[in-house]
């Protein structure tokens, strides 16, 4: 393991959605950090609670299939997951 590169565009949206809501730190201190500017860190942070939006929606269908599939009771009752529109980075 060496020292994490927080810019790297594989975790760049990653990074940012841990360092603002588990680390809690500020959007200032993050995008130093980032060495972007403030206005690209909400776009970027905006592209990435979507994505999680999504990933989070796509399981939550999986898992009310598999348990309607297994009989799992009272999993017809469940209501339907909501699809979650997501705003693209301009």
């Amino acid at each position: 393991e060496g020292k994490q590169n927080f810019t790297a565009p594989e975790w760049l949206l990653y990074n940012i959605l841990e360092m603002r809501f588990v680390q809690g730190r500020k959007v200032r201190e993050i995008a130093d950090r980032l060495a972007i500017s403030e206005s690209d860190l909400y776009r970027k942070q905006r592209v990435a609670i979507g994505q999680l939006a999504r990933v989070l929606s796509e399981m939550e269908q999986t898992n009310a299939a598999e348990a309607i599939a297994a009989g799992s009771p009272g999993a017809s009752r469940r209501p339907a997951p909501v699809p979650m529109s997501v705003e693209k980075s301009r």
